[in-house]
């Protein structure tokens, strides 16, 4: 043995201290053998008492009393090393019947070798537990043989000598004058191992030895009663422990020797037969649905798995099988010639419980050859001497065989009573399925598959799972299984039980809505309801329509992992005349009110005014081609060119609080809001970032459709939002819409060049507008109730929101295809217009009216350059920005979007608006 490495220590010297951490365990009571090793330690624990020393269970030396092998220890000159078992407490000296171990040293000066101990309490009956010391028997104390080297020695200490190490037994029985056994009974009749966490049976090296010591010890038998239990140290037990040449060495130490070669590297000496090539679950083989597959475990070795449904007792075969979203059946009830058990895991292979290569196993190398060569080829000490924890470490960082075994138990069959196993598979999972036999028992088998006809809906969870909804169809899936079924997604946790699989969404479509206003009239509206504006607005509701009394929940589920549904997308707003042609009427301003009930919070942001800007067209005129609406700085003003965005980076903190995340909102300024429609625009997104030390970062791209609405933290890679990648508390953007085959999407890569197909998705360069909004989350005590009831907010809900609609720099040309919708008269009386002026004489800029206008003290429409602007009056809006949020079962309005229109000018008009639903539409 070597001292490269130091076992556990207790941080402070003396058996008091060894006490305390020790837990008691239950009596033994029965005639047995009991096998300790690594895997199994019975209660056994290796504990370095004083620096520096070793404890491990060791192949050998030499011919052990019992088995391949013994418990080694190893101390320099001050160590003491302990190998003990909190077991026996209470256990009368008297009542002991036998005593009996076996000891080899290796390399000792003198007579010292292992001791044996216990922690007495030198009368059980007067209710004093406190620490008493140990009696401590010694082979130097045997009395007969002298301790040697290099041999197997016995000791019988009921026949030797006891010494002890405290009161009051050392005033009768000193190390330097040892009693018998039978005259520690006389002196102390009550005595015996404490009955409390003091209470231990030990095995000791040290004294201290110097200069060194290293032996091994065996056999130990302890005899209560009549009844004796023998304690079997072995380097190994179960997997591991092959002996296939069965020469009493293990295979492992065979090879590491030499004395067996293993150049195919399988960790089995050559000249023993080959394991199956499917023996280790990661070399499980994969069988099809239906299938029938000839298998054999006669060759095997015993798989050292945690149990599924029975415990793993025989070698055995491993498969894999992908489900279906049927029940699998899995059978081995025909062309076997032994009885034969099925176990099925998901989530990958399970963890093994011992001696592998990712656990101490206190033997040389481990159970994957590969791992074993990849390890001792820079760590001769794992292959040479054991495999002990720095071994297992270096495999956890190295090793492909060492990835976290967490499979999840799917079930088992028993035997030749029931042969067959079936269970609801996922779709897309990987199952693995282990073939094996009773206890110790193998054979040859036949593995069938075959699946129901039907679809099943209650699978055991296998990874993340929800609900998949595939139409109307509800199944429990991974979201990739879902995938692949051409579902959609509910959710992580979700379940059919409780989730109704969404309708199809109609995504991307458009309502045309009218209003009038009169003159200097300002309205508003909710977007939930559509009121309180006069006569009343379509709510936005109208564009995905639900209907919760036939299970129909409104909105879709959100996206940013909140958990509640959302409707969502822009309004566009422009002035017309009774026949729906756009006019100029530089009057209209509008602002949109975002408010959470849920947190008690809201925010607000100006709408994108866009002028008509030929000055020789008069107030009240059209202003172009009707339903043909041009951001070309001719009709209207062009849109931005590039978008300014600042921004504090996702989590930072500042002022007592930080921001939680932050939301951006782009859209394309290119519509085609008719209803023979070419379809949304795409354009990429492409973002020029700079951090506070004026590092210019690129490379972050977003293909926008439509419409889009994404938290910052979860844009895809580089995500130069992310403070991280940011390294600074804030920064700026440019935000550029461009043309990009990355966004370009060909439907059928057969039928010609990309705009072939209809649904071909060819990208355009294309000015963009947008929102911002951040979520600032406070501190503890840094706000009040907020009114609600029962005291303060919690903590997660102390939180606000703050937004702006972006600007930008440069001008850019859009457009905007709408079809005319012609509105009916004003509910205002005409004549009470006309008492008041002509309704010709809409137009304060035309000449002819110069009178009336004065008359009447209109003000003049103000003419406007080439520009874009997101604060002036105008005769189009844009809201980009329309948010609906309702809890999860769709019962609560959470959020709601209200709405503002202000007429600016003393006379009447009619605003043409289109809703525009901004995410996709699902199937």
């Amino acid at each position: 043995m070597s001292t490269r490495r130091g076992s556990k220590r207790l941080g402070a010297a003396g058996a008091l201290a060894l006490a305390v951490w020790l837990v008691a365990g239950a009596q033994v009571a029965a005639d047995q053998t009991i096998v300790v090793a690594p895997s199994q330690p019975q209660g056994w624990t290796f504990v370095e008492e004083i620096p520096s020393g070793i404890g491990v269970f060791t192949p050998g030396p030499g011919t052990p009393p019992l088995g391949l092998g013994s418990a080694g220890m190893e101390i320099d000159g001050t160590g003491r090393e302990i190998l003990a078992l909190p077991d026996y407490l209470g256990l009368r000296f008297a009542d002991i019947t036998a005593l009996q171990y076996s000891t080899y040293n290796l390399s000792a000066t003198g007579s010292v070798a292992i001791s044996l101990q216990f922690n007495v309490d030198y009368d059980l009956t007067d209710g004093d537990g406190s620490w008493q010391g140990r009696l401590v028997f010694e082979p130097s104390n045997a009395g007969g043989s002298a301790v040697a080297n290099g041999v197997w020695q016995t000791w019988t200490p009921l026949t030797g000598r006891w010494w002890a190490s405290g009161a009051p037994g050392n005033s009768v029985c000193p190390i330097n004058a040892p009693c018998t056994w039978s005259e520690v009974l006389s002196s102390f009749p009550n005595a015996g191992i404490q009955d409390n966490v003091l209470g231990a049976v030990l095995l000791k090296a040290g004294g201290p030895w110097a200069p060194s010591f290293v032996g091994t010890t065996d056999a130990l038998i302890i005899g209560t009663n009549g009844v004796n239990t023998t304690y079997d140290f072995e380097p190994c037990a179960g997997v591991g422990c092959a002996d296939c040449n069965s020469n009493g060495v293990i295979d492992a130490i065979d090879i590491a020797a030499g004395t067996s070669l293993d150049l195919d590297t399988n960790g089995i000496p050559d000249e023993c037969p080959a394991l199956p090539a499917n023996d280790f679950c990661p070399d499980a083989t994969a069988i099809g649905v239906p299938s029938s597959t000839p298998g054999s475990t006669t060759l095997a070795t015993l798989d050292d798995v945690n149990a599924c449904g029975l415990d793993v007792e025989a070698p055995g075969v491993w498969y894999t099988v992908t489900g279906t979203g049927h029940t699998l059946v899995a059978s081995v009830c025909t062309g076997t010639n032994f009885s034969p058990s099925i176990s099925v895991y998901c989530d990958g292979c399970p963890q093994a419980l011992s001696s592998d290569c990712c656990s101490p196993r206190n033997s040389a190398g481990c159970d994957d050859p590969t791992c074993a060569a990849t390890i001792c080829g820079f760590d001769p000490f794992c292959c040479g001497v054991y495999w002990d924890s720095i071994c297992a470490a270096e495999a956890q960082d190295t090793c492909a065989a060492c990835s976290p075994g967490d499979a999840t138990c799917v079930g088992s069959s028993f035997g030749f009573q029931n042969c067959a196993f079936n269970w609801c598979s996922l779709l897309g999972v990987e199952y693995k399925i282990l073939v094996h036999g009773p206890v110790g028992d193998t054979g040859d088998f036949t593995l069938t598959m075959d699946q129901s006809s039907d679809l099943c809906n209650d699978p055991v969870p296998c990874g993340p799972v929800g609900a998949c909804c595939a139409g109307d169809t509800c199944t429990i899936n991974t979201e990739a299984g879902c995938d692949l079924a051409g579902g959609v997604f509910q959710g992580l946790g979700t379940d059919c039980a409780s989730n109704i699989c969404e309708r199809p969404h109609p995504g991307w479509n458009s309502v045309d809505v009218g209003i009038s206003l009169t003159a200097n009239q300002p309205t508003y509206w909710s977007a939930a309801t559509g009121q309180p504006a006069t006569g009343g607005v379509a709510p936005f509701g109208i564009l995905d329509p639900y209907n919760p009394a036939l299970g129909q929940l409104p909105g879709r589920p959100a996206t940013d992992g909140s958990g509640e549904r959302v409707l969502r997308g822009f309004v566009v707003a422009w002035a017309v005349n009774i026949g729906g042609e756009e006019i100029r009427w530089n009057h209209l301003k509008g602002d949109a009110l975002i408010v959470n009930y849920d947190r008690s919070a809201a925010w607000e942001y100006n709408a994108y005014a866009f002028q008509a800007v030929n000055p020789a067209i008069a107030n009240g005129s059209p202003t172009g081609f009707p339903g043909t609406l041009q951001f070309d700085g001719a009709e209207y003003d062009r849109g931005f060119d590039v978008l300014l965005l600042d921004f504090y980076a996702s989590g930072v903190e500042h002022f007592r609080s930080y921001l939680d995340d932050t939301e951006l909102t782009l859209m394309p300024l290119v519509f085609d809001l008719r209803q023979e429609t070419n379809g949304p625009v795409t354009t990429k997104a492409s973002f020029t970032i700079w951090n506070q030390n004026e590092t210019k970062l690129t490379g972050l791209d977003r293909c926008v459709t439509c419409w889009d609405s994404t938290l910052l933290s979860r844009y895809a890679a580089p995500n130069h939002f992310l403070l991280d990648n940011l390294q600074t508390d804030r920064g700026r953007a440019q935000i550029d819409g461009l043309a990009s085959a990355r966004c370009d999407v060909d439907v059928d890569p057969g039928d010609g060049p990309i705009g072939a197909h209809p649904d071909d998705v060819l990208s355009r360069a294309a000015p963009l507008v947008g929102v911002e909004v951040r979520r600032i989350i406070f501190a503890s005590g840094e706000i009040g109730d907020r009114g609600i009831e029962g005291g303060e907010v919690p903590y997660e809900e102390r939180s606000d929101f703050a937004g702006e609609a972006l600007g930008g720099i440069g001008t850019q040309t859009g457009s905007l295809l709408a079809d005319l919708s012609g509105f009916p008269p004003p509910e205002r009386p005409a004549g009470t217009i006309a008492t008041v002026r002509p309704a010709v004489t809409l137009s304060a800029d035309r000449p002819q009216a110069a009178a009336l206008r004065d008359a009447v003290q209109l003000p003049v429409a103000q003419a406007a350059g080439d520009r874009a602007s997101i604060t002036d009056k105008g005769s189009l809006l844009i809201y980009p920005k329309v948010e609906l949020r309702w809890s999860a079962d769709g019962t609560v309005l959470l959020q709601d979007t209200f709405i503002d229109l202000t007429n600016d000018f003393p006379a009447d008009v009619q605003v043409q608006m289109y809703f525009v639903n901004g995410d996709p539409p699902t199937s």
